[in-house]
């Protein structure tokens, strides 16, 4: 098993993936490319589908994928805001590897979601994932991962949504050398491989842990039997000033995966926003559905709360892993992080390198990170969500 990355700021397009495809090859030398991730910004966009074709040729890559998008990750950089273009090669002998597109569709019984090919998940090996990567106006990610989990559960979805297009029909997705400009497209990895997701969402709980005893859809009425607004008015009242201000701009809820802990800690939250209240009736709405029982506990962001928090999580699975360390990775980060977020250009990048040690990674900031929480896939903000290829 092994990896290549390259990075070009050529902003020529078929420079750049000549560029590409030589620095690649270098780090392949002798090694079949069976499978490869393109991930460019809108000023590629107009010869992506050129640029993937002469990529598979120069290389020989058996799955080529990718998409557009605001800022692209590679070379242990993170450019934002520049002509960019990264590539990404494995050599994975053994494995089974199979390239998708996927669609959505309005039916009279709701949406479906037909593969192509229909049989993908046909003899799957224990240890799968999906790799996928999404256009965010055709293709509704949170209602496409709540009818995956139930599909199929046990196999994690880590990707992201493109994020170069303004509107519907901009977006560029890459399969096999074809341009497709709706859905999704990824690739099924199963076989003689760790793929373990790494799900970063940033943020640091305050408060204390609490029992939803009251809740309708999105609406939290009561918190430990008592009003949630008066509960919420009183955790951010026994705040720092300085969390008062973070909870003021961008409060969070995080929603214990696993209940009945005596602690709780990194990862055990699947992070949803705080998305208003409702004074008459003393209660307070987050972005998805809540039931009787479930824990909640209030979190604030900021970038050393995600700095602190990407790293716990790297060095735990650097520590603990099963199998042989991580030699690659793939990097889905939303673009509200980068420079953003943290004080300099690289984090998220940089992170993984300084923690796993300098295995090639290539990305991109998307518009909505793919990765599971707690057992179950979903769509979130302000994530890294990473994919690590180790052996198994």
């Amino acid at each position: 098993m092994k990896f290549s990355e390259a990075l070009s700021l050529e902003g020529a397009t078929d420079r750049a993936a000549n560029e590409l495809c030589e620095t690649v090859n270098r780090g392949l030398p002798g090694d079949p490319a069976d499978l490869g991730f393109l991930f460019f910004t809108n000023h590629h966009s107009a010869a992506a589908g050129d640029a993937a074709r002469a990529i598979r040729e120069h290389t020989g890559v058996r799955h080529l994928v990718g998409c557009a998008a605001e800022s692209v990750i590679g070379g242990g950089r993170e450019i934002e805001h520049e002509p960019a273009m990264s590539l990404w090669l494995g050599s994975l002998p053994g494995l089974r590897l199979q390239s998708f597109r996927l669609e959505s569709r309005e039916t009279p019984d709701g949406l479906c979601f037909p593969f192509s090919p229909e049989n993908l998940f046909d003899a799957v090996a224990p240890g799968a994932a999906l790799l996928f990567l999404g256009d965010s106006f055709s293709m509704p990610g949170d209602q496409y991962l709540r009818r995956f989990n139930e599909d199929h559960p046990g196999i994690p979805v880590i990707g992201g949504m493109a994020s170069g297009a303004r509107a519907p029909g901009e977006n560029i997705l890459l399969f096999d050398g074809q341009e497709v400009r709706e859905g999704a497209v990824g690739v099924l990895v199963s076989g003689p491989v760790r793929v373990t997701p790494v799900v970063s969402q940033g943020c640091r709980p305050v408060g204390e842990p609490l029992v939803v005893t009251e809740c309708d859809r999105n609406s939290i009425l009561k918190l430990g039997g008592r009003p949630a607004l008066a509960r919420t008015q009183e955790i951010f009242s026994a705040l720092s000033e300085g969390d008062r201000r973070l909870f003021r701009s961008a409060p969070h809820i995080g929603v214990a995966m696993t209940e009945n802990r005596p602690r709780f800690g990194p990862g055990d939250f699947l992070i949803r926003n705080l998305v208003g209240v409702d004074q008459a009736r003393g209660a307070v709405f987050i972005s998805d559905y809540l039931r009787r029982g479930q824990t909640i506990q209030f979190h604030v962001r900021d970038g050393q709360a995600a700095d602190l928090d990407l790293r716990a999580l790297l060095r735990h699975e650097r520590d603990t892993a099963g199998g042989g360390p991580a030699r690659g990775a793939l990097l889905f980060s939303c673009n509200g992080r980068g420079s953003r977020m943290f004080p300099g250009p690289d984090h998220d990048v940089s992170a993984i390198r300084e923690e796993l040690g300098p295995i090639p990674v290539a990305g991109f900031f998307a518009h909505g990170e793919l990765g599971p929480v707690g057992g179950s896939n979903h769509l979130h903000g302000f994530t890294a969500s990473i994919a690590l290829f180790s052996e198994p």
